[in-house]
């Protein structure tokens, strides 16, 4: 249960990340109005800062907003802060999560995506491949 809400807060937050970073249709406009400010730019556009903020985000949307839904990890693990304190650290070590997942998805497609190129254009895969299969 715990590993579930885990790897779906992680993704959600990748996927949030993810469409701020490389602009999407949905939210262009705000993004580009964001990014007239000074120093926003290159928070907004790093793999390990925007997963932060997102996580922040929806941390703090299951804090106050949806306390009796459980979709971070922290919440599920402790269940609900009664106080402040826990909040805000609830929040922080939420978005630090986010933020360390975020990019760790980001990095693992960046590999596939950089070692794809091995392939040749017939569809053939790669020796390495090939003796794995043959062996």
């Amino acid at each position: 249960m715990i590993f579930t809400i885990f790897l779906i807060f992680s993704i959600v937050c990748y996927v949030g990340a993810f469409t701020v970073i490389y602009k999407k249709p949905i939210i262009t406009r705000p993004i580009e109005w964001l990014f007239k400010f000074v120093g926003l730019k290159d928070a907004l556009g790093c793999m390990i800062c925007m997963p932060l903020y997102v996580g922040f985000f929806v941390s703090a949307v299951n804090m106050f907003i949806l306390p009796d839904m459980v979709f971070t990890p922290l919440y599920a693990i402790n269940g609900y802060a009664d106080t402040w304190l826990y909040k805000l650290a609830y929040i922080v070590l939420d978005g630090f999560i986010a933020s360390g997942m975020g990019y760790l998805i980001h990095s693992m497609q960046e590999y596939f995506e950089n070692n794809s190129q091995e392939w040749t254009e017939e569809g053939d895969s790669p020796d390495i491949v090939n003796k794995i299969l043959l062996d």
